[in-house]
This record gives structure tokens, sequence and C-alpha cells, in this order.
């Protein structure tokens, strides 16, 4: 049996309360931590943005010489 709290609080524009929604995890100083202390939700999010950012270093090529990829790739 899992126990979720229900946590409300005063909407100051509404005066009225209103539930917040529980989330698996939440980011801390950059750092995805979920309800159980893992890194899976860290890792998947750092590794999408890296795959994004090689992606575009990947277009760059044909277009900037390869000093300046080397620079954006170590940025």
């Amino acid at each position: 049996m899992h126990f979720s709290p229900q946590t409300s609080i005063l909407d100051c524009e509404t005066n009225q309360k209103v539930s917040l929604k529980q989330k698996s995890y939440t980011k801390y100083l950059g750092v995805l931590i979920d309800q159980n202390f893992s890194r899976k939700n860290h890792v998947d999010s750092i590794s999408a943005k890296i795959s994004k950012t090689m992606g575009m270093i990947a277009k760059l090529r044909y277009f900037v010489p390869s000093t300046v990829l080397v620079i954006i790739y170590n940025a």
C-alpha cells in the first residue's frame, strides 16, 4: 500500500485552496532527484541534452572549421 498525502496551498489570486500534484522527481540545484534517490531521471536528462548537442555539432561541421567545432564541443 502506497500512502500519498494530499497537500494544498492558498492561491492568493482566487483566495481558494489549490491541491498540489505529486511529482515523481524534482530538480534541485540542477540535479534531478526522485523519491528513491535514484540517478536514472538525471542521467536520462543529461543523455538527451548530449544527443541534441552532438546533433547540432554534426550539422555545423559543413559550415565552420574543425577548430571551432572542437571549441564548441569542449564548451
